[in-house]
C-alpha cells in the first residue's frame, strides 16, 4: 500500500500532461481545426496585417469555445487563425481567403451572432463570433469583407457599455439560477444547509462576470476612441 501510494504523486505529471494532449486534441478535432489546417495552411505570402484581435465569446466546429486563446488577423487576402500552443500543441495557423468565408447573422440565446463558414457553406468547419467583432472586421476589411449590405456603423460608447451590461446581466441570470436551483434538485430534502444561500448564489457570478465584462468593456471603448481619433 505504502509502495503504490508513493509512486502515484510520481505518475501524476505524467498523466496530467496525458489528459491536456488527449483533451485539447479532441477539442482541436471538434472544432474542425485539423482539417482546416489541410485545406487552407498558412501561407507567408499573405500581404500586410490590417489588425490583430484576441476576442472573447468565440466558437468552432461543433461548439468548442476558445475563451481568450484565439488570435485571429485580418489581411487583403483572407483571415488568419492562431491559436495558443499551450491550448493547441499540434494546431498550426490557418489562413482561409476571404472568397472562402461566407458570413450568416444569426441570435443566439440573447446575444447577436455572426457565423463564418469556412470553406463551401462550412464544409470543413464554422467560426462564430460576436456580432461586436464581426462589425469590426467589416469596418477594418470594407469591400473585402465577405458579407453583403450596407457596412455596420462605429459604436457610440454608450451603446458599448448597454450591450455589455445586458450580457452581464443574462451571464449572471443564468449561472445564479444554476447555483440555487442544481443544489436544491440533487440534495435530499431537509437538508437545507448544504444550500448556499441566494445571496451567495446571486454575489458570486455577478462579481466574476463583472470582472471579466468591466475588462471587456475597457479594452472596447479603449479601441472605440482609437478608431475615432483615426
Amino acid at each position: 500500500m505504502n509502495h503504490n501510494s508513493s509512486i502515484l504523486p510520481e505518475m501524476f505529471p505524467f498523466f496530467f500532461i496525458g489528459m491536456w494532449l488527449f483533451v485539447s486534441t479532441l477539442l482541436s478535432f471538434l472544432s474542425g481545426w485539423f482539417f482546416l489546417m489541410k485545406k487552407f495552411p498558412d501561407v507567408s505570402d499573405r500581404g500586410e496585417k490590417i489588425k490583430s484581435y484576441s476576442p472573447m465569446g468565440v466558437s468552432m466546429g461543433i461548439g468548442v469555445h476558445f475563451q481568450g486563446v484565439l488570435t485571429l488577423e485580418s489581411y487583403p487576402q483572407g483571415l488568419r487563425l492562431k491559436m495558443f500552443r499551450l491550448f493547441g500543441p499540434f494546431n498550426q495557423p490557418i489562413f482561409v481567403p476571404w472568397n472562402q468565408i461566407e458570413v450568416e447573422r444569426a441570435r443566439q440565446f440573447f446575444m447577436k451572432r455572426a457565423v463564418l463558414y469556412l470553406g463551401e457553406r462550412g464544409a470543413f468547419s464554422k467560426l462564430v463570433l460576436t456580432e461586436d467583432l464581426a462589425n469590426r472586421l467589416w469596418q477594418d476589411m470594407g469591400a473585402s469583407w465577405p458579407e453583403k449590405g450596407s457596412m455596420p456603423d462605429t459604436q457610440s460608447s454608450r451603446q458599448i457599455i448597454y450591450k455589455i451590461l445586458l450580457r452581464w446581466l443574462g451571464m449572471t441570470l443564468l449561472a445564479s439560477s444554476f447555483f440555487i436551483l442544481a443544489p436544491r434538485l440533487m440534495t435530499p430534502q431537509g437538508n437545507s444547509n448544504s444550500y448556499p444561500s441566494i445571496l451567495v448564489a446571486v454575489l458570486f457570478p455577478a462579481i466574476v462576470f463583472g470582472i471579466v465584462y468591466c475588462l471587456d468593456a475597457y479594452n472596447k471603448l479603449r479601441e472605440n476612441v482609437k478608431r475615432k481619433d483615426e
